[in-house]
């Protein structure tokens, strides 16, 4: 577990958030991380990734099909997490 996990877990109960909207907040926390942790996996395991990932990716390129799971991986956990942030403020503030 991260420390934004645990920051989140923290505030949970302290959001004015509907029902269904902290299901799908808590969905999308859920999917972003698990989505994180898989995408990076399979580039690691597959040796690729370094279109996404120059860093971490180095000079390992893969074929054009691991590349483009990997770009759909990252770029859904990353409007996963943008949208799982905002409803935490939005549920925050209303407060």
């Amino acid at each position: 577990m991260n420390m934004m996990t645990a920051k989140r877990g923290l505030i949970w109960e302290k959001l004015t958030l509907s029902e269904k909207s902290k299901r799908l907040t808590f969905f999308a926390l859920i999917f972003g991380t698990f989505v994180n942790w898989l995408t990076v996996l399979f580039a690691g395991i597959v040796g690729a990734g370094s279109e996404m990932m120059p860093l971490a990716g180095g000079t390992l390129q893969g074929t054009a099909l691991q590349e483009a799971l990997i770009k759909i991986g990252l770029v859904s956990l990353s409007i996963a997490m943008v949208f799982a942030s905002v409803m935490l403020l939005i549920g925050l503030k209303s407060k």
